[in-house]
C-alpha cells in the first residue's frame, strides 16, 4: 500500500517534469543557434528568446504557453504586470531566470548566453511593449497583495 501511495505521489508531478524537460530542451537548442543570432535589435532578440512563451505581441501566448504550464508566462502588454517590476529586476530575470526573482521556475536564465548590451535591448523592448516605466506605487501595492494571498 504505501509503495502505490509514492507511486500516486509522482503522477501529479510527470507533467510538470515533462514540460520542464521541454523548455530545458528548447533554450539548449536556442543557445546552440547563439552564432546566428548574435547581437540583433531588442525586437529580433526578443523574438528569437522570448517570444515562444511570452508571445510575438508579449502577450503570454507564445506557442509554448499550454494550459499544462505551471505558471503562465506574463502578459507584457498587460498594465498591471510589468510596471511592478523596475529594471533591475527584469535584467535579473534575464540573466538568471525566473526563479531569482520568484518567478516560474521554468523561465531559463539567459546571462550565460546575451551579452550585457544584448540583455539591456530585451530590457528596452520590454518597456516598449507594456508601454510602460517601473511604477514603485504598483510594486508595493502588488507586494502586499501576494503577501495577504499567501496568508
Amino acid at each position: 500500500m504505501e509503495a502505490s501511495m509514492k507511486i500516486n505521489s509522482y503522477k501529479g508531478l510527470m507533467p510538470k517534469i515533462q514540460v520542464f524537460i521541454v523548455i530545458t530542451f528548447i533554450s539548449l537548442w536556442l543557445s546552440s543557434n547563439l552564432e546566428a543570432q548574435s547581437s540583433g535589435t531588442g525586437k529580433e532578440l526578443y523574438q528569437y528568446y522570448c517570444a515562444q512563451c511570452h508571445g510575438e505581441k508579449g502577450d503570454g501566448k507564445g506557442v509554448n504557453a499550454t494550459e499544462d504550464l505551471p505558471t503562465q508566462p506574463k502578459d507584457f502588454t498587460s498594465p498591471k504586470n510589468l510596471p511592478v517590476f523596475s529594471d533591475e529586476q527584469i535584467v535579473n530575470t534575464v540573466i538568471h531566470g525566473g526563479p531569482k526573482e520568484q518567478l516560474s521556475f521554468i523561465m531559463p536564465s539567459w546571462g550565460n548566453i546575451l551579452s550585457a548590451e544584448e540583455i539591456e535591448l530585451l530590457r528596452a523592448h520590454l518597456r516598449e511593449i507594456c508601454q510602460c516605466k517601473y511604477d514603485p506605487e504598483a510594486a508595493a501595492k502588488a507586494e502586499a497583495e501576494q503577501e495577504q494571498q499567501s496568508q
